[in-house]
């Protein structure tokens, strides 16, 4: 068996919040934080960052709507029923840090959420991704937050 890399544990607790997304979609609306406990139980979690992991998906779940909205009016001849779940799911962790999340780096935001879409979704997705968020944080994010 290959063992997998070892992730910052931020990008672990990511991990688990897009799986509890995924999860969300396919199952039910009591499901992600079931699949999220389970996760940062594998990924051995501190108690510190479950806490910002439950707080998070809280959070983003309570802005699902808004956020989808968000990714709609940044989609070129797409639309969100299109997207794979995945990147749907990528998209809203990525648009609600950018703009609910002042505290993380703009540049981390969108780093962290591409590096998440190499593992789980296709090899055209990094770019989208990226495209997405750039464009997101360049209209939403004060101008001396951004460095990009």
């Amino acid at each position: 068996m290959v063992e997998r890399p070892k992730y910052p544990e931020r990008r672990r607790v990511r991990e688990c919040i897009l799986k509890a997304l995924y999860e969300r979609e396919i199952n039910s609306e009591s499901a992600p934080f079931l699949r999220l406990e389970e996760g940062f139980a594998a990924l051995n979690i501190s108690f510190k960052k479950r806490d910002f992991g439950v707080k998070y998906l809280i959070r983003l779940l309570n802005l699902v709507e808004e956020l989808d909205e968000l990714i709609s009016e940044y989609l070129i001849d797409w639309t969100i029923e299109r997207l794979n779940l995945i990147d749907k799911n990528l998209l809203r962790m990525g648009i609600f840090e950018l703009i609910y999340e002042p505290d993380i780096p703009v540049e981390v935001t969108i780093n962290e959420l591409v590096e998440l879409s190499k593992i789980y979704s296709d090899e055209e997705a990094p770019a989208f991704v990226n495209a997405v968020l750039d464009r997101v944080a360049k209209d939403h994010v004060a101008p001396q937050k951004l460095l990009l």
